[in-house]
């Protein structure tokens, strides 16, 4: 007798283990789906910022577009690598701006190309006529970033750099 009820006491302590594994497992499980939750909405946050950028980004291309074409440019190519754009414009004697917008800082990056070569905004700073001109016009952001102004100023660059250079 005394074995039996060793035996059914040992019973009763496994399926007690067992309920408390899974009641342990249940609780990782539910931490896991509200970090997962949490995760994911702080993801779509992000994702939200980033499409407004985006469409941001898209709209001032088409109003500046109209500049450019006074100034003889034309759009050349439009390419979208995942969450990336890369547009080109291009004028008849061979220059050539890319604008380029996206990760992983989702700032605006524009490269000139003349004859002179390929330009990076940076490599331009070495001109004293351009570093000068920067100094004066420096681009002042607003409360919250604006892209469409970010672009006018790259674009009013555009129009001195080719009328200096």
């Amino acid at each position: 007798m005394p074995i039996k009820i060793l035996l059914y006491v040992f019973i009763v302590i496994i399926a007690n283990v067992k309920l408390v594994i899974a009641a342990i497992y249940t609780c990782l499980i539910q931490q896991a789906i509200l970090w997962s939750r949490k995760r994911l909405n702080a993801i779509q946050r992000v994702m939200d910022k980033i499409n407004d950028l985006t469409k941001d980004f898209l709209e001032a291309l088409v109003e500046i577009e109209i500049v450019l074409r006074v100034l003889f440019f034309k759009r050349y190519s439009f390419f979208e690598k995942g969450l990336a754009y890369f547009i080109e414009y291009r004028k008849e004697n061979n220059s050539r701006v890319e604008f380029l917008f996206g990760p992983s800082n989702w700032d605006i990056e524009m490269i000139i190309y003349t004859s002179n070569g390929k330009f990076a905004f940076k490599d331009l700073l070495i001109i004293p006529e351009i570093e000068n001109w920067v100094n004066i016009n420096r681009y002042k952001q607003e409360n919250s970033r604006n892209i469409k102004n970010e672009l006018d100023w790259f674009v009013d660059f555009i129009e001195d750099f080719f009328a200096v250079c």
